[in-house]
């Protein structure tokens, strides 16, 4: 889609995402259930006319690649990048970021920032799932699910953290390498698929409820399941471990894997910074 450019001033923003349960098998079918992190947001800010670029240099070449997707010239646009969600790390940031800058660039109805928003994606990651750009255009959980994408009334106040490690190596990477574990063992990654579909239709049901302990297990056994496609690593399940040690309902990786972030359901009374921090966590925060 070809957008217009700006005529003054604009600004966008959408938060991160983080994938309660689906991750890597939601790329083969399998549904995928995800939640906004809150308080974690990108934002944007464009206006018309040559100007200097605040944001980070390893962002620009990205960001230009979107606005001339969009039939824009970068030259002719001044743009200011922000905002506190930390970048590849598994949050859902090339999304928020599509999302924040469809807005920022004039776009305001829901459905159209997310198709556009999906369309950019694909200059990330060659083919996204949808996940990340529905989460971060609606703000809300989703359910998705064969390219259906249902907005989800979750109980109120889920108690989440999310705790960071170092980045990985890019999504499209990680998708590639459970492609060819896949390919190495189709009847156990069958297998793998099927308990995924399952248990991501029950946490979508202990999302609603607020069943926190239920679904802290599910998502144990999601983490499980990562670690046996080859996308964890040593320092995921370290903090995944310490945070169960600690008293978490339930830890596990959360995006693309091979470094990243990891999200935690816990307890509201349980404060897991020291803990996680001492496990190797970069970073520590609710989500």
């Amino acid at each position: 889609m070809v957008l217009s450019p700006p005529t003054g001033p604009g600004v966008g923003s959408a938060p991160g995402k983080a994938i309660v349960l689906g991750e890597h098998f939601v790329v083969h079918g399998a549904p995928a259930l995800a939640v906004p992190v809150r308080g974690r947001e990108v934002v944007v800010r464009v206006a018309p006319g040559a100007g200097p670029w605040r944001c980070a240099p390893a962002a620009v070449g990205h960001l230009r690649a979107m606005l001339a997707h969009l039939g824009l010239d970068p030259d002719a646009i001044t743009l200011e990048l922000a905002g506190t969600l930390p970048i590849g790390s598994g949050l859902g940031s090339s999304a928020a970021l599509a999302v924040a800058m469809v807005r920022a660039l004039g776009v305001s109805e829901q459905e159209d920032v997310r198709h556009i928003a999906h369309d950019l994606e694909r200059l990330a990651h060659g083919r996204p799932s949808g996940v990340d750009d529905a989460v971060a255009a609606y703000g809300q959980p989703v359910w998705f699910e064969a390219g259906t994408v249902t907005p989800v009334e979750a109980a109120h106040d889920c108690p989440l953290w999310i705790a960071m490690t170092p980045p990985g190596p890019s999504t499209r990477i990680a998708v590639e390498a459970v492609a060819r574990w896949r390919d190495a063992h189709r009847a156990r990654f069958d297998a793998l698929l099927t308990a995924s579909r399952e248990d991501a239709e029950r946490a979508r049901g202990w999302l609603v409820a607020g069943a926190w302990e239920r679904l802290g297990a599910l998502l144990n056994a999601g983490h499980e399941r990562l670690v046996e496609v080859g996308v964890s690593t040593p320092a995921l399940d370290a903090v995944c471990q310490a945070a169960r040690e600690s008293g978490a309902w339930g830890a596990k990786l959360t995006g693309a894997g091979m470094g990243g972030a990891v999200l935690i359901l816990a307890p509201k009374s349980l404060d897991l910074r020291a803990a996680l921090r001492h496990a190797g966590a970069q970073e520590v925060f609710p989500a």
